[in-house]
């Protein structure tokens, strides 16, 4: 009888909790006036703050220009808000005329929120979003992701580093097996060294040059060729920039 209760007593207690959870994205949409057809629901991201579980982050892509079935034209609307009620604290706005994201024959695919250690200060720790493109021809394949980094301000979001590409693969080829492609992976690493009161980013970059042809057997084979690289970011006071 006990063990009964008991089983009822979480399923309850489950069911309850289930209850008392909020819709965020609605909750954000209404305060930012967007209605939900809209909203990129196959684009939007959410996730909580794994060192502060009080706020969440939460991604909007707002359409605003649409053609057909592949031309998208979106606001991107990048969010801090308080995990139990969805009320917006921390916000960053890019208008689509200004730079706001764009889905056409390299095609918007996904956007991931990153809360990787980016510690640019001893108070100002940075996350990022991922974006992942993905090209549309296949004699021409074409991939890319790029990284942004911002920080909480007051009750803004400061973009420190705009779409840096961290890895990317693009090429040419037959179909079959002969052709010539590129790949390129960063690893970022945050640096004790400061500039302008935020830590440098030490980037190692390998890129990997790939020719397949067909032997005297008919069999496709690959020679790849690799490159290691290095390069600093640097903070110029508003922005991370090459050195």
């Amino acid at each position: 009888m006990r063990k009964i209760i008991l089983i009822l007593t979480v399923i309850c207690s489950t069911i309850f909790a289930k209850a008392q959870e909020i819709d965020i994205i609605d909750i954000v949409a209404k305060q930012l006036d967007i209605k939900a057809e809209n909203i990129a629901h196959d684009l939007v991201a959410q996730k909580k703050i794994p060192y502060d579980s009080f706020k969440t982050i939460v991604v909007i892509p707002e359409i605003t220009e649409q053609e057909e079935d592949y031309y998208y034209v979106y606001n991107s609307h990048v969010l801090v808000v308080d995990t139990k009620t969805g009320r917006i604290i921390h916000r960053y706005f890019e208008p689509s005329n200004k730079g706001g994201w764009v889905s056409d024959a390299i095609v918007l695919s996904e956007i991931i929120i990153d809360t990787a250690p980016y510690q640019l200060s001893t108070t100002d720790r940075a996350f990022g979003l991922r974006v992942r493109y993905n090209g549309s021809s296949k004699v021409n394949p074409y991939r890319e992701t790029t990284l942004s980094l911002f920080v909480q301000e007051q009750n803004r979001l400061k973009k420190v580093l705009n779409r840096y590409p961290v890895k990317s693969f693009l090429g040419e080829w037959n179909m079959r097996c002969s052709g010539e492609f590129d790949e390129e992976e960063k690893i970022l690493i945050i640096q004790s060294k400061r500039t302008n009161g935020y830590a440098n980013i030490l980037v190692k970059s390998t890129l990997s040059n790939i020719i397949s042809s067909e032997d005297e057997n008919e069999e496709c084979v690959e020679e790849k060729t690799i490159t290691k690289q290095r390069e600093i970011l640097v903070f110029n006071g508003k922005a991370y920039d090459n050195n």
